[in-house]
């Protein structure tokens, strides 16, 4: 067993004043420790086991030692669509063909994701732990053959996805065009960090089934992995367990001479003694205490230094930017050793002197919003570590980009000048820059150590640690290389790495038709089949084929396998001024969250918008100066709720913050003016058309408006709205806010390890005192009306013509009659659509790197269906086509009985998954509220009754009243919807943002638009 905390001193706080009572703020922790069993194979295979039994889940990471560097010459991107690939492998067992990867692991209940970097893939899967040996068996078989039965039509369609990938996360992404010109600027030509993970649309197009085989079979081997498995499962089960899962491939782990003899036997008598008579070996190899000196893939010791910049010329990019943006990096060491801690740390606090450099408080307040973001951080690989900066500024911020690039560099002594602890005032800034982020990062890291259901979790984060440094103690570690570190060895390194002379800089432009032009052709000249653009892929005639017998996936069977929260120790009483309190014990990990939540809907409340202008106009806890980082916790205010969270030893502490935020009011009225022409001028700029979002956020309003006609939820305030809200009475404003931030319209919700006696008596010490704080009788809060009104089709095109891809997304309303009872129906046919629409758009045409549906159910039964992707430019018709068929096949009942089946059955199975962690726990409880509690126990019998039958009525309300929002190219959509015979509307939307501004707003707008086309067409004739 393994410590999981270490000792942390920390100064006691001041005591509060005595309107709320007092609480410790000295960190206190309980104990709580990690079993782990750790198998070392001789094989060079490493398979480790940590018991966590909150809930009967288990996730596996199996992380591996291949990556992008390991891609075949002139392959670029081949290791990345083999991790697309191996979820496309059909196994075959017992003479089964067994269905593709990522259907067998849905049906054993169980959600997926993967990722590539230059030196590692992982492959990540949480499932309930009843799956354990079959996924664990996948895990095997990936070693075995990773792409069975995988044909060179699915290497193509995995190509021309892995394409829509890189439109999306390069072409696509703001500063994603920025990254290959950061790796040609630090690193040789010839080393791996020079080179896109992703690869480009020309080396994509090399790709063969050969190519693809032959690096698996290279680079898919036992010696290259290290897999964490993370469950309900007793640590003495794992051995069996392994067993289990490999039978048959013993020489994964065996030495080759010995699964050669153990298969030779022929009675499972001999193979047991064989196994005794082994397994005693094994103990060379395991430990189950401590860590055993083991031969990392990162030797610390021997690091190579990063290398010099191999220029340090400002190049020039096109991005998805709004504005000039700067992209600062730098090399330092390789990552995994100890001295990681010291470059996060690193990054953390650069971002702050950066922003100080460029804006020092008297020079920022002559700047109107000088910066749109700013943020620094270290990504740690094998071999270099990559610190970049981004520093976007906003229109007018008030330096040219080469300018900020100088101004940065200058706060780079900041980071690392020793001799500013001279000045009393600049140390106190840095003493506290530190500490904050210090306390930020323990906080940080207690705050994941239960998430187990999450798939980057904490298989993952020990398997990656694991695979890189030998060490399994991943979280104690780590804590302990936090908790001492120091001000000094962060300004060391910052000293010797992060320097003017080791600077690299990219400006990202903002992207012009002519770069979308030229890389769409880029991409269409290397596509290497007709039948991809033709939508014409690979299909699949037994996407739907099952693991289980039909009588399996009966409705008993899904009832049972429907793991809700287990709530017989769930401690609920209500105090004498209303609030409503529930009390969960959950999970043995050393955490408290804390959550209160205002019932009903603030959009609601009447004048439209007073409830935002309310929450803009006061503050609460003014009064109060301690800081939950002191009990490594966080605290997060919303307008419908508080929530906290930290160590569970200091519940007291997370009760009396929360209770500061509804306490100790301060108003500022003389802030309305200025809120509301900040609003006035935020909604104009969101609209503006020197803004890269402008269309997707025009899309947004008029995607609602139409689908909600003279609904609240069709409703979104304009410039003139904003205007009308100066007229509003600051007394009005005051009562709404009381009202809903008031003991009998709230609900406090604490899930954690904790004792409910205990708790009680410390939420009674904290809120019994809470009262009603208006004058009056309070407004009562409400739920939000069903609509009464429809829509019709429409089709909305937004010009984007500098995008690569374009965004569809799809609406139509929903009736639901039970806004608790119909919600398992709701789910299950938004599952089924979704599968239909990832299978036709994504597996079988590969246009996307994306395709999914939901249903959203709102607070008093407003429901409505939502499907979207972000297509290539050349298939808008097909998808917007393809969500039309599939609505109408919904609304028909024309949905295959089996995907039915197996939708409700993964629903059931997958269920458990969402409760796992103590914040997933509490997001279950408050989700329902506690007035619809009894929801997880009809919650199984209503899944397991949904049926086709369900599909028509609730879809009623779709076919043929989808509203769906286009925003790319519009010639593209335009030629396409026109061949198709689908009615359209482009819409205006320069004009519906011109016909927002002022006169003087117009006239400045219009100058500046006619002088930025004479420049466009000056460079354009100079080019």
């Amino acid at each position: 067993m393994l410590s999981l905390l270490t000792a942390l001193v920390l100064a006691p706080q001041v005591a509060l004043a005595d309107k709320v009572p007092p609480a410790s703020y000295q960190l206190q922790l309980d104990a709580y420790d990690i079993g782990l069993r750790d198998y070392r194979f001789p094989s060079g295979l490493r398979i480790i086991f940590q018991q966590e039994s909150s809930q009967p889940i288990v996730a596996i990471t199996s992380a591996i030692d291949r990556g992008s560097e390991h891609d075949q010459e002139d392959m670029d991107g081949i290791a990345h669509v083999v991790e697309h690939l191996a979820f496309r492998a059909q196994h075959e067992e017992g003479g089964q063909v067994l269905p593709k990867n990522w259907d067998l692991i849905k049906q054993l209940g169980g959600t997926i994701n993967a990722s590539t970097s230059v030196d590692w893939t992982n492959y990540m899967t949480i499932a309930p732990v009843d799956s354990l040996i079959p996924l664990l068996r996948l895990e095997a078989l990936r070693m075995v053959h990773g792409v069975r039965n995988v044909t060179q039509e699915h290497v193509t369609t995995e190509a021309e996805i892995a394409r829509n990938e890189l439109r999306m996360r390069y072409e696509n992404a703001a500063v994603g065009s920025a990254w290959d010109a950061l790796g040609a600027a630090l690193f040789p030509s010839d080393h791996p960090y020079a080179r896109s993970t992703i690869g480009s649309h020309e080396t994509l197009g090399n790709l063969t089934l050969e190519k693809v085989q032959e690096y698996v079979e290279q680079n898919y081997r036992p010696e290259y992995f290290t897999i964490v498995v993370v469950g309900d499962l007793p640590l003495e089960e794992s051995w069996p367990a392994i067993l289990k899962a490999f039978e048959g491939h013993e020489d994964l782990f065996m030495a080759p001479d010995d699964a050669e003899a153990f298969r030779a036997l022929e009675t499972d008598r001999e193979q047991i003694q064989f196994m005794d008579e082994w397994a005693p070996e094994l103990q060379d190899y395991m430990v189950t205490e401590g860590a055993k000196p083991f031969t990392p893939r990162v030797d610390c010791g021997a690091r190579a230094e990063p290398p010099a910049p191999t220029t340090q010329e400002t190049a020039r990019v096109k991005g998805m930017v709004d504005n000039e943006t700067v992209v600062l990096a730098w090399s330092l060491p390789g990552g995994y050793c100890d001295d990681q801690p010291t470059m996060n740390m690193a990054s953390s606090l650069l971002t702050n002197y950066i922003y100080q450099s460029l804006y020092p408080s008297w020079e920022y307040s002559k700047q109107d919003s000088a910066l749109d973001g700013i943020g620094c951080f270290a990504s740690a690989d094998e071999y270099y570590t990559q610190m970049i900066c981004f520093i976007e500024p906003s229109a007018g911020g008030g330096y040219a980009s080469e300018r900020l690039i100088e101004k940065a560099a200058d706060a780079l002594y900041l980071q690392w000048d020793q001799s500013q602890n001279a000045n009393p005032y600049m140390k106190a800034f840095m003493d506290w820059n530190f500490n904050y982020a210090k306390m930020s990062s323990m906080a940080s890291m207690l705050q994941s150590v239960d998430e187990v259901s999450t798939l980057g979790g904490r298989a993952t984060a020990t398997a990656m640690f694991t695979h890189f440094t030998g060490d399994p103690l991943y979280f104690s570690r780590n804590m302990n290389r936090v908790a001492t570190l120091n001000h000094p060895e962060v300004q060391a390194m910052a000293k010797k790495y992060i320097t003017r002379d080791r600077m690299v800089s990219v400006i990202v432009e903002p992207m012009d038709e002519e770069e979308r032009q030229r890389r769409e052709a880029a991409a269409t000249a290397s596509s290497r089949s007709e039948e991809v653009s033709q939508y014409h892929a690979a299909t699949d005639a037994n996407r739907y084929s099952s693991l289980y017998d039909e009588g399996v996936l009966n409705n008993e069977n899904i009832a049972n396998k429907t793991v809700t929260p287990e709530l017989d120790n769930l401690h609920r009483f209500t105090l004498d001024n209303g609030l409503e309190v529930a009390v969960l014990p959950y999970g043995d990990a050393p955490l408290v969250r804390v959550a209160l939540q205002m019932k009903g809907s603030g959009s609601m409340a009447e004048p439209f918008g007073i409830n935002s202008l309310g929450e803009a106009l006061y503050s609460t806890g003014s009064s109060s100066n301690e800081r939950l980082l002191a009990v490594a916790g966080f605290m997060g205010k919303s307008s419908s709720g508080v929530s906290a969270a930290g160590s569970s030893g200091n519940v007291d502490a997370l009760l009396n913050k929360v209770r500061w935020q509804v306490e100790d009011y301060s108003w500022y009225p003389a802030e309305k003016r200025l809120t509301i022409n900040d609003w006035v001028k935020s909604s104009k700029k969101d609209g503006n058309p020197a803004y890269g979002d402008a269309p997707g956020n025009w899309a947004r309003r008029l995607m609602y408006e139409r689908l909600f006609p003279g609904h609240i939820m069709g409703e979104w305030n304009g410039p003139e709205d904003y205007e009308a809200m100066r007229e509003w009475e600051m007394d009005t404003i005051k009562h709404w806010i009381h009202s809903k931030w008031r003991p009998g319209n709230a609900e406090l919700y604490i899930v954690g390890k904790v004792d409910p006696a205990e708790v009680e008596a410390s939420v009674r010490t904290y809120f019994d005192g809470w009262t009603f704080q208006g004058e009056g009788e309070p407004q009562v809060a409400a739920d939000m009306p069903l609509p009464t009104q429809q829509p019709e089709r429409n089709i909305l095109i937004f010009d984007k013509p500098i995008a690569t891809q374009s965004q569809l997304l799809m609406g139509c309303q929903v009736q639901v009659k039970d806004e608790i009872r119909d919600r398992a129906k709701a789910l299950v046919v938004g599952d089924v659509l979704s599968e239909m629409v990832w299978r036709k758009l994504r597996e079988e045409a590969g246009v996307t790197y994306g395709a999914g549906a939901y249903t959203m159910i709102e607070d008093g039964g407003t429901a409505f269906l939502v499907m979207s992707s972000l297509v290539q430019n050349d298939s808008v018709g097909f998808g917007v086509q393809t969500m039309f068929d599939l609505v109408a096949k919904g609304a028909d009942g024309d949905v295959d009985s089996q995907a039915v089946a197996n939708a409700k059955w993964s629903r059931a199975r997958e269920y458990v998954l969402g409760q796992q962690s103590s914040a997933q726990m509490l997001n279950r409880l408050s989700g329902v509220g506690l007035d619809d509690i009894s929801f997880f126990e009809t919650y199984p019998e209503d899944l397991s009754q949904v049926s086709i039958d369900d599909f028509s009525p609730m879809l009623s309300t779709c076919e043929g009243q989808e509203v769906v929002t286009i925003v790319g190219p519009k010639d593209y959509a335009e030629a396409q919807l026109k061949e198709l015979g689908l009615s359209y509307e482009v819409v205006d939307w320069v004009s519906m943002y011109e016909a927002q501004l002022s006169k003087k707003e117009l006239k400045k707008y219009l100058k500046n638009k006619e002088k930025a086309a004479k420049k466009a067409e000056s460079e354009s004739s100079e080019g």
